[in-house]
């Protein structure tokens, strides 16, 4: 899940939708629009992929070797910091773990056609309530734009009765997972579902 990882994936992502872009950001777009990521995967590994970005940036600058916050000192742990927008080290070491392991978590489930046994659900169609579940560290934001996802897709009207069969499904025993929590919202609201796209969307979350 680290940045060699997200930059392969992005290509893989680009030549599925027969992209020509060149950016790694770009590329991973370039997926998410083909349908071959959906928004939150896109997002996991861009998150990623922009830390890790940061990170070599800087650590190239420093040293031209493997970051060690010992040997490059206080100075060069203030640029480190400056570089990824973090306020410390330790959070940044941090956020590096678990960027990596949500974005590993991701790839691995694209990568190995996880979703192959959830496309044969005429609920879940395209695998994306099964593949949240076995998203670690997903967040609520993802899985409501996840749901998005699943909603515009679904063919009837009146989601409730799917919504219902997913969560017996999925949610019985995982009632504090965020999906569940989505799910268990939306059974709730009676307005048709509702997107904005593209950066005002990730914004917003």
């Amino acid at each position: 899940g680290r940045l060699q990882d997200c930059e392969l994936v992005a290509q893989a992502a680009a030549l599925q939708a027969g992209s020509m872009a060149i950016a790694t950001e770009d590329q991973i777009a370039a997926g998410v629009v083909d349908g071959w990521l959906n928004a939150a995967q896109g997002d996991a590994i861009s998150d990623a992929y922009r830390l890790f970005s940061s990170v070599q940036g800087a650590a190239r600058l420093l040293t031209g070797a493997v970051l060690d916050p010992d040997a490059i000192g206080t100075g060069g742990c203030a640029v480190v910091l400056r570089e990824t927008g973090m306020s410390s080290m330790e959070e940044l070491l941090t956020e590096m773990d678990q960027r990596a392991h949500h974005a590993d978590a991701v790839i691995t489930a694209v990568l190995a056609g996880d979703v192959t046994m959830a496309k044969r659900d005429p609920l879940d169609p395209k695998g994306l309530i099964f593949e949240a579940y076995r998203i670690a560290g997903i967040t609520s934001g993802e899985c409501r734009s996840i749901f998005l996802d699943w909603a515009l897709s679904h063919r009837d009207d009146d989601h409730k009765p799917a919504v219902q069969e997913l969560l017996t499904k999925y949610g019985a025993g995982a009632l504090a997972h965020p999906m569940t929590q989505t799910l268990m919202a939306a059974l709730a609201d009676t307005g048709p579902a509702k997107r904005r796209g593209g950066r005002a969307a990730r914004l917003a979350r």
